[in-house]
């Protein structure tokens, strides 16, 4: 067993317990303090004597309330930095943050980092636990995510434009109102994901993508801008190794409409309870 010494127990102390560590430090000064009073002022009960204690008291939570303020600024630069690096376009600086993130308790609930962040163009491929993340309104435009298991993630409202999802677990997953235009789904596996409001096919008009254009204006024949040579059609692409949230296997005939318009006839809602019967935390999120 490896001998810790003093001076290791008290870095580990003052890593692991900042706070502790301060109070005790601003205590043990206050006792010097206060002690330093009473040899100066014989009369300790004295007018003097009082006003030295109320001093010290007012210098010593004056340098607490300072450590405290340091350290929270500490905690948000921190944060700042592992957005920032969650975005990289090289996977070891990108995985590595979602992970440093995990270990924090920063990815979900009031603490989650990555909702409504910028993370287009991020390397998170081939990632194995990229699961039960908070990315409501995350953009991530041309990011790459193929092959990572993002089991349960919440994507409400999500942009993935042109997005790698390419043999991707997609279990569970809320992908309520997202934009998935041009994204690429093949071998993707959507088994009970939810896909209500999704918007899989779009227009870039002179490099704009009119996102949600045809949501807002339905009555807009979609075919006829194909005709516009400064218009050019993206869709989302499926191949027949694509689960879709039912079950099945995506074909070329498949209405994908029944799982996106919540007015179809057959429109398909996914379960509320997990296999053990337990409601998928994206459900009682709000």
């Amino acid at each position: 067993m490896t001998n810790i010494t003093r001076s290791e127990e008290i870095q580990y102390i003052h890593k692991e317990y900042p706070f502790i560590y301060s109070l005790v430090v601003a205590s043990a000064f206050f006792i010097v303090l206060v002690f330093l009073g009473s040899l100066i002022f014989e009369d300790q009960n004295g007018f003097m004597a009082n006003i030295y204690t109320e001093v010290a008291f007012g210098v010593i939570f004056g340098v607490l309330i300072n450590d405290r303020l340091n350290r929270s600024q500490k905690n948000q630069d921190l944060k700042n930095s592992l957005v920032r690096e969650a975005g990289s376009q090289a996977r070891s600086v990108s995985v590595s943050a979602i992970e440093r993130m995990r270990e924090k308790g920063w990815l979900r609930g009031s603490n989650a980092l990555l909702n409504g962040q910028k993370l287009s163009n991020a390397n998170l491929s081939e990632v194995n636990y990229l699961s039960e993340i908070d990315m409501r309104g995350t953009n991530l435009a041309f990011a790459n995510l193929s092959k990572s298991n993002l089991w349960c993630n919440d994507l409400e409202g999500a942009d993935l434009w042109r997005t790698n999802l390419k043999e991707a677990k997609l279990h569970w997953v809320d992908f309520k109102e997202a934009i998935l235009v041009g994204a690429n789904l093949e071998g993707a596996n959507l088994r009970d994901a939810n896909l209500e409001g999704v918007i899989f096919d779009g227009f870039i008009w002179k490099r704009t993508l009119y996102e949600g254009y045809f949501q807002s204006h339905p009555d807009i024949d979609r075919e006829i801008y194909n005709e516009d040579e400064k218009k050019l059609r993206w869709e989302a692409s499926f191949d027949l190794e694509t689960t879709l949230p039912d079950g099945t296997k995506w074909t070329p005939e498949t209405d994908m409409k029944r799982f996106t318009n919540s007015n179809h006839p057959d429109f398909w809602r996914p379960p509320e309870t997990d296999d053990e019967g337990e409601p998928y935390w994206w459900m009682v999120k709000k």
